[in-house]
């Protein structure tokens, strides 16, 4: 699991009225599956793996906003639709889908032609429940979006 700062995760590329956008830097951090514990119970404990990395991730974009002088949260109002648009996530190759050596790196023989082991829903997920709070008091606002461009 990776430790965000600011400075790593996010550069806010611009606000206004009505919209923001940021760039999100690093490895992709997808939503984890929720855990439920019995164990001791009579009621179970329902438990969110991703919870601290959204907590990071959030107070990141925070910080953000308010350096821009934004200090309005969450910016956008319970009234507002908004559309998300994903442009980009970059996927990194395990080593093993590589061949290494003198010539330039290419892809082994036998590996998959693209990277495997993160949903595409799941790494939405975890930006827009992540964000509530901060964009939007819930993410159900959100009514439009588009994966815009691809990249592996």
């Amino acid at each position: 699991m990776s430790i965000y700062t600011a400075e790593d995760m996010v550069a806010c590329a611009g606000g206004g009225v009505r919209s923001i956008a940021f760039v999100v830097k690093g490895p992709p951090t997808v939503q984890k599956r929720h855990v439920t514990v019995w164990k001791g119970r009579t009621v179970p404990f329902h438990f969110d793996p991703s919870a601290g990395a959204k907590e990071k991730f959030a107070a990141a974009v925070r910080r953000e906003m308010v350096s821009m002088g934004l200090t309005v949260f969450p910016y956008f109002t319970d009234s507002t639709a908004l559309r998300a648009d994903l442009r980009l996530f970059v996927l990194p190759r395990p080593k093993k889908d590589l061949v290494l050596g003198p010539s330039p790196p290419h892809l082994a023989p036998n590996a998959c032609p693209f990277p495997r082991g993160k949903d595409l829903d799941n790494l939405l997920k975890f930006v827009g429940d992540a964000l509530q709070g901060i964009l939007y008091t819930n993410d159900t606002v959100i009514v439009r979006g588009g994966m815009l461009e691809k990249c592996y």
